[in-house]
């Protein structure tokens, strides 16, 4: 007992709760002892079954920060075996630890779960040096909360994903001090206190599942690499890169089960993507840093919000007018730059533009040479005025756009500023299918829309001067008066 006491851990046996949840138990350890706890669906199962919270009897962890030994866990049905081992600074666990709510466990030393580990954190857990998990890792919402705070590098890695509900990035590490080697998956807080989190190895290694949101993020705290958003709410992905912390925001995708990734990157676009190659009424290109944003589940329309500043923009952007500023997307088919229009928030400094089902890839900010504030030409001769005044007066009662009966398989498409599509027809304008500012689409069906910003995605198929055919994709804004 001294040896317990002094690293300041009980045991407990409370026997009701083995009556109580005497067959959840007996399932539990059956798939734990037969290999399957691994892998995370089964006991995903088991976890929104009656038994909340679940409390295993077995260890309560209340604080180990004076231990330096190498941890194993077993746990048994009946009772719980806890063997110390001194090593090497490492702490292991290849048996079942369920660190449970209002208790507090420090991981001073590395932490190794092995393949047939299993921890479950509906507690407090400060993990000061590497976490590398090869079993399973796993929650009970709203519980768990786990604080990687140490003061040099720390790695997240591992052959197994993690699961964590809230987690806190506090590390005053210059340079890199998170590396993400392995899959997690955070459904609840990110709070970005200190030190940059790094992950460049895979798209899915630091995925924000429905519902997950973070806050804090600033220039010497966000991630620098990839970041996955799974769900259907609006998000800020808290991206940089070399001492930037440059977001990227998406609003509400259509479906709750929609993915999307997105990374910063402060270099040249230039060096991949020629910035000469672009439409002609696109005048320069940020040549100092850009956006990958690619969606990699469902097919929604979302709209994207990108900002600039003095340190990652180019000096030749941001000159006035600043609502000469548009978003600009590498078109890998035409492999050109094609301008998507944008709405300039000049005290927020951000551009927000829509992009369409298939307009993904590489993005940055561009300034466009307009020919007026309400017309804008588009391949093929095609003119679109960008306001309307449906009053009934006979000037601009309805969207202008001349010319697109000539263009074969056209499709217009009008979003309002939360991207929830208004608007969308086929051959505009043959039979009279203009848009009037009214909706003809979803819940907003023969609704008059209210005095606003909205986004257009115009197609069609453009005959060029060599005879080829050329997919037109266009996107931008316009604006309805409807008072």
């Amino acid at each position: 007992m001294g040896l317990v006491s002094r690293l300041g851990i009980r045991c407990f046996m409370h026997f009701p709760y083995w009556v109580r949840h005497l067959q959840y138990f007996i399932a539990l350890s059956w798939r734990f002892w037969s290999g399957q706890s691994r892998h995370l669906d089964w006991y995903r199962r088991y976890r929104d079954f009656k038994y909340r919270p679940i409390r295993f009897p077995f260890v309560e962890f209340i604080d180990v920060k004076k231990a330096d030994y190498w941890f194993k866990f077993y746990g048994i049905l009946v009772f719980s075996c806890v063997a110390y081992v001194p090593s090497r600074s490492q702490m292991v666990n290849q048996g079942l630890c369920y660190v449970s709510h209002g208790t507090e466990l420090a991981m001073v030393s590395s932490f190794e779960n092995r393949p047939e580990g299993y921890l479950m954190n509906d507690g407090e857990i400060y993990a000061y040096q590497d976490f590398v998990n090869h079993g399973g890792v796993d929650y009970n919402a709203p519980y768990g909360l786990i604080n990687f705070v140490g003061s040099t590098e720390q790695e997240l890695g591992g052959e197994a994903m993690s699961f964590f509900n809230d987690v806190t990035f506090n590390n005053d590490f210059l340079g890199t001090a998170f590396r993400i080697s392995g899959a997690v998956d955070i459904s609840g807080h990110v709070n970005f206190g200190e030190g940059i989190v790094r992950n460049d190895l895979s798209n899915w290694n630091l995925v924000f599942a429905k519902g997950s949101v973070h806050r804090g993020a600033y220039s010497g705290s966000y991630v620098n690499g990839p970041v996955t958003k799974i769900g259907g709410t609006s998000f800020e992905f808290p991206v940089g890169n070399q001492g930037h912390f440059m977001p990227l925001s998406i609003s509400v995708p259509n479906e709750s089960d929609d993915g999307f990734v997105a990374k910063y990157i402060f270099e040249n676009p230039g060096d991949q993507y020629s910035l000469d190659i672009k439409e002609a009424m696109i005048e320069v290109i940020d040549n100092k840093g850009y956006w990958v944003l690619e969606r990699v589940m469902g097919n929604s329309a979302v709209l994207v919000t990108l900002g600039w500043n003095e340190e990652t923009t180019a000096k030749d952007l941001l000159i006035e007018p600043l609502s000469d500023l548009t978003v600009v997307r590498w078109d890998r088919i035409l492999g050109k730059w094609v301008d998507h229009g944008g709405v300039v928030d000049v005290p927020n400094r951000t551009v927000t533009s829509v992009m369409a089902s298939h307009d993904y890839g590489v993005y940055t900010l561009a300034r466009v040479r307009k020919l007026n504030a309400s017309t804008k030409v588009i391949p093929g001769g095609v003119v679109l005025f960008n306001a309307l005044t449906p009053n009934g007066d006979g000037f601009n009662d309805f969207l202008v756009i001349e010319d697109i009966d000539k263009m074969r398989n056209n499709k217009v498409q009008i979003f309002d500023r939360w991207a929830v599509k208004v608007f969308e027809t086929i051959d505009y304008g043959k039979t009279g299918n203009v848009f009037r500012g009214i909706g003809d689409w979803g819940v907003l069906n023969n609704q008059a829309l209210p005095t606003g910003t909205y986004f257009y995605h115009i197609s069609y198929d453009y005959d060029t001067d060599d005879g080829k055919v050329q997919r037109v994709e266009e996107s931008g804004f316009i604006y309805l008066i409807s008072d």
